[in-house]
């Protein structure tokens, strides 16, 4: 099975459109730091426990080497610690994959040959394997859209169409 390092903001997408459950039903072994889950507010963590403590959430915790390789990485400047720590934890080892929509991190991940993915990405897999259909996908990405305006419009408005396409 894939395995991908899974940042803040695919979590906070998934909980804000109650499709969190789905995200570990997409074929990947869903993997996250414990720098990630030190972001959420304590509902939210709420949520992401039961994942956790079922073991489908698995949750990377760094030793003391691994912190020191982690503050001198020689990444970009405005990449936050939280995706330093995702970053480096997909570093080690040439199948992780990296779930994200920060763009500086995708941009970090495809530089050093990291295969990465987005929420879109996610909608798509997430049709594909019949767990949402296009209509719920619709209706949750013009929920994500009115409250997050990074996504790409153009890339948006070309899956609505698809997925329109298909209803």
């Amino acid at each position: 099975m894939k395995i991908a390092i899974t940042d803040t903001n695919i979590f906070i997408d998934c909980i804000k459109i109650g499709f969190l459950e789905y995200l570990f039903e997409i074929d990947y072994e869903i993997h996250t730091t414990e720098f990630v889950l030190n972001e959420f507010h304590e509902h939210q963590k709420q949520i992401l426990d039961k994942f956790i403590q079922s073991g489908n959430l698995l949750v990377k915790t760094f030793d003391a080497d691994e912190l020191e390789t982690l503050i001198n990485l020689d990444v970009p400047s405005g990449l936050s610690s939280i995706d330093k720590g995702v970053f480096y934890f997909a570093t080690l080892n040439e199948k992780y994959e990296v779930f994200t929509n920060d763009g500086l991190l995708r941009k970090t991940c495809q530089k050093n040959g990291i295969q990465i993915h987005g929420i879109i990405w996610i909608f798509d897999k997430l049709i594909e394997k019949k767990k949402v259909t296009p209509p719920q996908a619709i209706q949750a990405l013009e929920k994500l859209i009115r409250g997050y305006h990074r996504l790409p419009l153009d890339e948006c408005r070309k899956r609505f169409n698809d997925w329109r396409a298909i209803i």
